[in-house]
């Protein structure tokens, strides 16, 4: 693990409700989807990052997903990323035709608008010459433009044809074996995209397709979704910290760094009082304070 991981896990306050709810999730899967947003500086990166680092303790196969302005996910680089992460092996039908060629896909069907008796070339005799296309209807070129209508009829087969294979696949591999997955930013999801984690792979884990999974989606919105999913999907809205978990990181921070002799409890009390008041308790802003306040304590407790 990298150092900056690793202090910020060890530094790691507050959100204690939530990861008691996630450790219970992962043991019951009694609801097997959890939402978490909060605006930005909330801390929902660390909990993220705390979330996995739980399943790497547990041993649990993960697979995660971050959008970002230059990372926009669509459904198959969702499907083909789980794939990824749980091996190919269940899932060779969906990898085939993933791979296959779109025109393997598309059945066009021409009507050349001829009626009527048609005799081509009868009688006709040849002698000492060459001949070309002889036939009462020739299509020179092979490529066809669909309407927009089709168009959008074919990607909706292809999703249908993808999506079954895929949960097809993801049932097996599930079936000795939990996975978690995570989702991240999910604000940054297209509204297709969206739509299609919600309706169909959250649909699968509802009904209970796919067996044992859970599946964590972090943002700064709530996410809308069906009524008839409330009862499988936990909540959880982040919040501020507290005086008390502003107290409880400046505490780690200091024994981390071993000044916390040269800065006592009355000191940090007082100190975490006012950064609860300058920075409305926001974790990001509480960090950032905390580090500069380091440096200082650190070259007193050098004597420089």
């Amino acid at each position: 693990m990298i150092p900056e991981m690793e202090r910020r896990l060890a530094a790691f306050v507050d959100r204690k409700d939530e990861m008691a709810r996630f450790c219970e999730m992962l043991e019951t899967r009694d609801k097997p989807i959890m939402v978490v947003w909060g605006e930005a500086g909330l801390g929902k990166t660390s909990l993220f990052f705390r979330m996995m680092h739980e399943c790497s303790q547990r041993k649990l196969r993960k697979a995660d997903l971050v959008w970002s302005d230059t990372r926009n996910h669509d459904y198959v680089a969702v499907m083909c990323k789980i794939r990824d992460n749980l091996g190919a092996d269940c899932f060779q039908s969906f990898s085939q035709l993933v791979n296959a060629p779109a025109s393997s896909q598309i059945e066009v069907k021409i009507d050349v608008g001829v009626t009527g008796e048609v005799n081509v070339a009868s009688g006709m005799q040849v002698d000492h010459s060459k001949v070309g296309d002889v036939a009462a209807a020739i299509i020179k070129d092979s490529t066809f433009v669909l309407p927009m209508s089709d168009r959008a009829a074919l990607e909706r087969n292809r999703m249908i044809r993808l999506t079954d294979e895929f949960i097809r696949g993801l049932g097996q591999a599930l079936q000795t074996e939990p996975l978690v997955i995570f989702f991240d930013a999910v604000e940054k999801m297209s509204a297709d995209t969206s739509k299609w984690v919600w309706g169909e792979l959250l649909r699968a884990v509802a009904d209970g397709t796919v067996g044992q999974i859970v599946v964590v989606l972090c943002g700064r919105e709530k996410p809308q979704f069906d009524r008839d999913m409330e009862f499988i999907v936990e909540e959880a809205e982040l919040k501020p910290l507290g005086e008390a978990d502003i107290f409880e990181y400046l505490t780690k921070r200091c024994q981390d760094e071993k000044v916390d002799t040269v800065v006592n409890e009355e000191a940090r009390l007082m100190m975490a009082t006012m950064l609860f008041n300058t920075t409305k308790g926001k974790p990001d802003e509480v960090a950032y304070a905390v580090e500069g306040a380091l440096k200082g304590w650190k070259k007193r407790a050098s004597g420089r």
